[in-house]
């Protein structure tokens, strides 16, 4: 990955935005490589959250619904402020959906009919691992003696809060999950009341509403 960066680089619009860093190729190189992984996986964690937003169903929709639009907005934040750190040291960045796909680490969902609780616990670790990364960067960037990545603390990239917005997401979504287990599970002792619920239907309700 070094070095497609460094071939980047050599293009003759690097040469002249090469004024604009003290930093040597190669801390330029490593410190835009992590930039480009890390823009990759904020571009695919937004789009799985505005897809969950969109397709997100069930008793408590109107919520939900606000909350995921509220997630990717936040991911979103960061897109802007990750591309334009690597432009300002004369490297590139993204240029396309398919320079997305190639780069990024997260996985994407195309599942259809995924049960609220679902979503929540994918983009909880997704978030998880976001932040992962987010302090693999802010680690090469300090052993560059470089600043690292600086935004309002609603998308995540603050210092020394780093991970502030990961965090805030992160409580938000495990919460939610949380709630919605609890109200997903099925009150067992009171359909076994109704004579005409067996036990095999109590075992059955409960598989499906837990898949």
């Amino acid at each position: 990955m070094t070095g497609s960066i460094s071939k980047r680089l050599q293009k003759p619009h690097s040469k002249i935005s090469q004024m604009r860093t003290d930093l040597a190729r190669e801390a330029v190189a490593e410190i835009s490589d992590e930039l480009l992984l890390l823009l990759s996986d904020a571009f695919s964690l937004f789009l799985k959250a505005k897809k969950f937003h969109w397709h997100v169903t069930g008793p408590h929709f109107r919520e939900y619904h606000l909350m995921l639009d509220e997630q990717a907005g936040q991911i979103f934040a960061m897109t802007d402020v990750i591309a334009e750190r690597a432009r300002k040291m004369g490297a590139s960045t993204v240029r396309s959906i398919s320079d997305i796909s190639r780069h990024q680490r997260l996985k994407d969902n195309n599942e259809e009919g995924l049960a609220p609780v679902r979503m929540f616990e994918e983009l909880r670790a997704d978030n998880q691992q976001l932040t992962i990364f987010l302090r693999q960067l802010h680690e090469v960037c300090e052993r560059h003696n470089m600043l690292p990545l600086r935004v309002s603390s609603r998308s995540g990239l603050t210092k020394p809060n780093v991970g502030h917005g990961f965090y805030q997401r992160h409580w938000s979504i495990s919460d939610s999950c949380r709630r919605n287990t609890v109200a997903s599970k099925p009150n067992t002792k009171e359909m076994l009341k109704n004579p005409t619920v067996t036990r095999a239907d109590v075992v059955s309700q409960s598989a499906n509403l837990n898949p």
